[in-house]
């Protein structure tokens, strides 16, 4: 999956924009919050995938860009605590792909849920008196169901775009009560929750919209905290305040209502140097990809802009068919591995903006990440450490397996802004 992180941290940050710092899961770097909101105000932004158009208005399109083009409109059961950000003082950076540690996560359109035994389900409590914004033409304005969690579930599982297996671990999903969903499940997933909870196809849309043609972007109608109000192919989708939207922010001992921002625009542009220019000049507010080679020169020519480095999520790959001679033999994979040398990579295509990639996992992926130490010695062997060996980014196993050298970009990822 892309980053994308999944919108369930990026929707709640930008609610709060005015505010606080934006977008943990993009580690947004702002100045110090002000004491007091300053509500109001229009953002433009060019987003993570800023050169491509909206895939798909339907979730049962199956398309992962969903949560990048409508995660400000359709919320999830359960959401990213970016109460748990580092930004804020917790231990989290939330930028790891498609992954929210078992202690970041806290109920949106859920209150609370539990998973229980005979049978292994998992039961949903949802928060009352979450409503439905009126779309004319398409619903007028209602509460949140447990209803609509089955349905919205049961849609996009009987979708024939829907991704093989995706959901064979559930045996049915039913409403049993006004606000509480239980997911019986045929067997254990330890991805149930990311599956149908806050990954890629979790949103919640109501059957007034799909009766009304839920690929229409006219039609979008969700509880989150802005409003799908005009869409402009090739140029932009702009998102208005919900000003019935439920949640909200606590600052110091005051609770805000959300969201503080009027209206949010994102910006669809094609081409890496018309967006450089467009932050420059102001006409956007955040660019939440910059490439390494080009932050040196924006801060020269926009010394105000503040932006935030971290470590990129995937690496640079070279795949291998280890099905096929000479591949097929460990020996030769471990020899070509050793033989690159990933540190003149780094400094001479990555300009230094990089570090070796140990493991196929991000160590941000808590419970996953195996640090090099922790691995076999034949592991450790593979990879060598003293300065006079060219020191290896991926520890070939003994097992034959799709085998590739990597270094990871610690500026492949940047998020800029004003």
């Amino acid at each position: 999956m892309t980053n994308s992180t999944p919108l369930s941290s990026r929707r709640r940050a930008l609610a709060a924009a005015a505010v606080l710092t934006l977008a943990p899961a993009w580690s947004c770097a702002q100045g110090s919050a002000p004491e007091t909101p300053q509500p109001g105000g229009t953002l433009n932004i060019g987003t993570l995938v800023y050169t491509l158009n909206a895939g798909s208005f339907d979730p049962a399109d199956w398309s992962w860009k969903l949560n990048n083009d409508l995660g400000l409109t359709y919320e999830q059961l359960i959401v990213a605590d970016l109460s748990k950000a580092r930004s804020r003082g917790g231990p989290h950076r939330f930028i790891a792909d498609a992954w929210l540690p078992h202690d970041g996560m806290r109920g949106e359109l859920a209150e609370r849920w539990r998973l229980l035994d005979n049978p292994l389900r998992a039961e949903f409590e949802l928060r009352k008196g979450i409503m439905f914004p009126a779309k004319p033409g398409v619903m007028e304005a209602r509460e949140l169901t447990a209803e609509d969690v089955v349905f919205s579930f049961n849609r996009i599982n009987q979708s024939p775009k829907k991704i093989p297996g995706y959901f064979d671990h559930v045996a049915k999903v039913e409403a049993t009560g006004k606000h509480t969903v239980v997911f019986t499940f045929k067997n254990y997933n330890s991805e149930w929750d990311y599956r149908f909870g806050w990954g890629y196809y979790s949103a919640i849309v109501p059957k007034e919209v799909v009766a009304a043609g839920a690929g229409n972007w006219k039609n979008v109608n969700g509880t989150g905290p802005f409003m799908l109000t005009d869409y402009i192919q090739g140029n932009s989708s702009t998102f208005t305040r919900n000003p019935n939207y439920w949640d909200k922010e606590k600052i110091g001992n005051q609770e805000h209502k959300l969201p503080f921002v009027d209206k949010i625009s994102y910006r669809v542009i094609k081409e890496e140097a018309t967006a450089l220019t467009a932050l420059r000049t102001g006409k956007l507010d955040v660019l939440e990809l910059v490439s390494w080679s080009a932050i040196d020169e924006l801060k020269k020519t926009a010394p105000k802009l503040k932006t935030s480095r971290w470590l990129g999520i995937s690496g640079t790959v070279i795949g291998m068919r280890v099905d096929t001679k000479p591949f097929d033999d460990v020996r030769v994979r471990r020899a070509l591995n050793m033989a690159i040398d990933k540190q003149a990579i780094i400094k001479g295509y990555y300009g230094g903006n990089a570090e070796m990639f140990v493991h196929p996992q991000h160590p941000d992926y808590t419970g996953y990440y195996e640090p090099l130490s922790a691995m076999p010695a034949s592991i450790q062997d593979s990879t060598p450490t003293t300065p006079r060996r060219r020191r290896s980014s991926w520890p070939t196993p003994a097992t034959p397996m799709a085998s590739s050298s990597r270094c990871r970009s610690a500026a492949t990822r940047r998020t800029t802004t004003w």
